[in-house]
């Protein structure tokens, strides 16, 4: 609001600078004009110069210091209303990022990750420069040709009407004409935007693949497409946005010229419509950039509704989810269990014809050490995901220490507080080994002796005491540095570094070689002792010695009991160890 009143004073200021240009010419074409402005004549007796020359140099300094005045203000009005504006820029930036992280994980299932980083980085922009600015732009300009038009009113006020009547039908006509196309281009530019960095993104995430395979035509094809789509659509925006001033322009000295040829044409002295057309031809300057600013600004926030409503669509939600957030984060306690207990879940992702596995019930004791195996789509990772507390579940429940977990926040954020989780897709951060080891930890918060503990825990520490910057040596991009079996154990070290009483391992030694693979499993045994270990496993041989096995197959548990009770009982568990063992040999 305080900064709204500046514009509007910042408008009445470029008035006034308009408003002093006519009796200034006045006089200075005409001396005895200085009768016919009554605030002149008073300055005029109050200074009492010693001459008329005199007076006008102090007029021009004065009129001189008044812009200089009126130029400063501006120029501080623009460094505040710039502020504020990229202030909230990045206030929104941080909002949308906000919304993304603290919204569930099924959110993130139905949407493109492509569609995300496009809001954030190209699609805020848009409704900044297209939306937001614009909209400040047509607050400050719209007094500044209010008050100019009041004054070319008061001057003469046929003239004024008219060129307003005119300026103003060929400015609505014309942006009547374009707004349909001129929204149409911006939500083009919204769809090809989220297919560049698709397009983009697969292109350098697959380029070993691409490489071997000599697809580079495809995928430069593929991103060429939606890449001049979209400039065709910028083309068009630019094009539009350069008419306003060029009709504005033509309008206006036709009109200047008009005016002459009248005066010409009625024979009348040219001398004494110099003051008037001087006027009007410093007001054309000034109202020329003004209008066309507001033109173009309409066009611009037309050319950005589709941005604006895909930022608005997930910005809007981002308060809710944080607060949920922060006042688990404020109200975090322990989660005490004996148990953990899933009672006749059901799970049905959203699109879905049928549910991944119904009415699954079973019981994970503390301390114990359970295997999740079967053939892949059996519904083991989504079961998984239950337990992490990502997934609600359709129907059912999940009870750790008879607490329903999705029953409110506070309990949920307690539950993931005890989970250490080992992915099967390997997520490193370019940072040092210390940073990936220590997730999320500030660096004046990291425990070193603890990031040196859980390296020996995953069988790093001999490796990592060989390199020369030791835990602090850089991983590269998703660990490109590393070799697939130390990514992994970085994982592994990851999600021991809380010391969390579980441990969930989806695939966790699947890019270990066999010796190192037997270490952790040991290791692994060696932490069942103090923790409960429930582990997602093709590679049998990991999970020999687990307490329990839970064998999953099209959506149901298919047998349970300890390796050996599942290979005398359960005929499809026997035939799986077998081909595992042929694996195994290979």
């Amino acid at each position: 609001m305080v900064l709204f009143f500046f514009m509007v004073l910042g408008s009445l200021l470029e008035a006034l600078g308009v408003g002093l240009i006519l009796p200034f010419i006045s006089i200075v074409n005409n001396p005895q004009d200085i009768q016919s402005f009554d605030l002149l004549r008073r300055l005029y007796e109050f200074i009492q110069p010693s001459s008329y020359r005199d007076f006008l140099i102090l007029l021009s300094v004065g009129l001189l210091a008044v812009y200089l005045f009126k130029n400063l203000f501006l120029l501080t009005l623009y460094y505040f209303k710039d502020r504020f504006i990229y202030n909230q820029q990045a206030v929104i930036s941080r909002n949308l990022l906000s919304s993304y992280l603290y919204s569930p994980y099924t959110f993130h299932l139905q949407r493109n990750t492509a569609e995300l980083i496009r809001n954030i980085t190209m699609s805020l922009g848009a409704v900044f420069g297209g939306a937001i600015i614009p909209f400040m732009t047509i607050l400050s300009e719209l007094p500044v040709i209010v008050s100019i038009s009041v004054l070319l009113f008061v001057v003469e006020p046929s003239i004024t009407a008219l060129i307003c009547l005119i300026i103003g039908g060929l400015s609505a006509l014309f942006y009547r004409y374009v707004r349909k196309k001129t929204g149409h281009y911006g939500a083009l530019v919204q769809e090809t935007g989220t297919s560049m960095i698709m397009w983009a993104n697969q292109s350098v995430g697959g380029i070993k693949e691409i490489k071997i395979g000599g697809k580079e035509p495809f995928f430069l094809d593929a991103f060429s497409r939606y890449r001049f789509d979209n400039a065709r659509a910028n083309i068009f925006f630019s094009v539009i946005q350069k008419i306003p001033r060029l009709y504005l322009e033509l309008i206006l000295m036709g009109g200047m010229l008009l005016v002459l040829i009248a005066i010409i044409a009625q024979g009348g002295r040219f001398q004494e419509f110099i003051p008037i057309i001087a006027f009007f031809g410093f007001a054309a300057l000034r109202l020329n950039p003004s209008v066309t600013q507001i033109v173009t600004s309409l066009n611009a926030m037309k050319f950005a509704t589709a941005a604006t409503d895909d930022v608005y669509r997930d910005v809007r939600f981002f308060r809710e989810n944080e607060v949920k957030a922060q006042k688990c984060q404020a109200g975090h306690r322990e989660l005490v269990f004996d148990t953990i207990e899933m009672k006749d879940v059901t799970y049905v992702y959203s699109g879905s014809k049928g549910p991944v596995f119904e009415n699954v019930s079973l019981a994970i004791g503390r301390g114990q050490s359970i295997a999740f195996v079967g053939p892949s789509g059996s519904g083991k990772t989504t079961l998984v995901n239950i337990i992490l507390g990502l997934l609600p579940p359709t129907a059912g429940s999940l009870l750790v220490g008879g607490q329903n977990i999705y029953g409110n926040d506070l309990t949920l954020r307690a539950w993931q507080d005890c989970i250490g989780f080992v992915p099967q897709d390997i997520y490193l951060i370019d940072d040092s080994l210390q940073h990936n080891i220590a997730f999320g930890i500030p660096a004046d918060e990291i425990d070193v002796n603890k990031v040196w503990d859980v390296i020996g825990q995953a069988h790093l520490k001999k490796t990592v005491k060989e390199w020369p910057d030791g835990i602090e040596t850089k991983v590269g991009e998703n660990g490109m540095c590393l070799s697939g079996g130390q990514r992994q154990r970085v994982n592994i070290a990851r999600a021991l570094y809380h010391d969390p009483s579980v441990l969930v391992m989806d695939e966790a030694t699947s890019s270990l070689d066999t010796e190192t693979e037997l270490e952790i499993t040991r290791a692994i045994e060696e932490m069942s002792l103090q923790k409960t270990i429930i582990i997602i496993a093709h590679r049998l041989s990991t999970v020999k010695n687990c307490d329990k096995l839970i064998f999953m197959k099209d959506g149901k548990i298919a047998g349970s009991g300890t390796f050996d009770e599942l290979v005398r009982n359960n005929n499809e568990f026997r035939k799986m160890t077998q081909l595992s063992r042929f694996e195994d040999a290979d």
